[in-house]
C-alpha cells in the first residue's frame, strides 16, 4: 500500500472517530468496558456524550422491564449503565 492511499485510509478513520459523527467521544466505550471502573467514574462520563445519546440511553433504561413489571424510573447516570448492562447480560 503506498503513501497516498494510507494517508486517505488514517483521514477516513479520523473523520469517523470524530464525536461529531459518532455523536459523542469514542473514549467513552474504552472506558465503560473496565470492569473496574467505580460510579464516579462513570458519572463523569456524561459531559462525553452527546445530548441525544445522553437522552436517548436515559429512554431505554427507564423503560425497561424485569420480567413482567417496569423497572421505573433511574436518577442517575450509572443507574442507566447498570440496567442497560443487566438487560444485555440476560440475553
Amino acid at each position: 500500500m503506498d503513501n497516498e492511499i494510507a494517508a486517505k485510509i488514517e483521514q477516513i478513520e479520523l473523520t469517523l472517530m470524530n464525536d461529531d459523527i459518532l455523536g459523542f467521544d469514542p473514549t467513552v466505550l474504552s472506558i465503560l468496558d473496565n470492569v473496574e471502573i467505580g460510579r464516579n467514574e462513570i458519572e463523569d462520563l456524561k459531559a462525553k456524550l452527546g445530548a441525544h445519546i445522553f437522552s436517548h440511553l436515559f429512554n431505554i433504561a427507564n423503560s425497561a422491564y424485569h420480567g413482567s413489571l417496569k423497572m421505573g424510573p433511574v436518577q442517575h447516570f450509572f443507574d442507566v449503565v447498570n440496567r442497560i448492562g443487566r438487560s444485555i447480560q440476560r440475553r
